[in-house]
């Protein structure tokens, strides 16, 4: 027996965003937005990828298993060695869940990590 699909009604942008974002394993952050999430271990990996290095060259990347405080699904924060760095020292003063803001696009994003009350 086949399972048969509905054709329903349209659907926004901002919902297919979210599907996405459900989806993905990886959090995102839009420029502007702010998350809480909780850390669920300490820096789980580091890889190295060159997709944010216009010049090729490879970079480290921390992987942090975290819980999105939004939808309680089990996700991956990546982020660099100097924001990790951040992320670590707020851990160890006990801090499980923190809230982080975003600032920027591309090359130029910051991030601000504060520890969620």
């Amino acid at each position: 027996m086949s399972e048969q699909t509905e054709v329903g009604e349209e659907i926004t942008e901002e919902e297919l965003e979210r599907e996405q974002e459900l989806r993905s394993k990886f959090v995102k952050i839009k420029d502007g937005d702010e998350k809480t999430l909780r850390f669920d271990s300490e820096a789980r990996k580091v890889i190295e990828e060159d997709r944010f290095n216009p010049g090729g060259e490879k970079r480290m990347r921390i992987f942090f298993d975290v819980t999105d405080t939004d939808t309680q699904m089990k996700k991956i924060f990546t982020t660099s060695i100097p924001n990790a760095l951040k992320i670590k020292k707020l851990l160890k003063q006990g801090n499980k869940m923190l809230k982080i803001t975003r600032f920027g696009e591309g090359r130029n994003t910051k991030y601000a990590f504060k520890p969620a009350t």
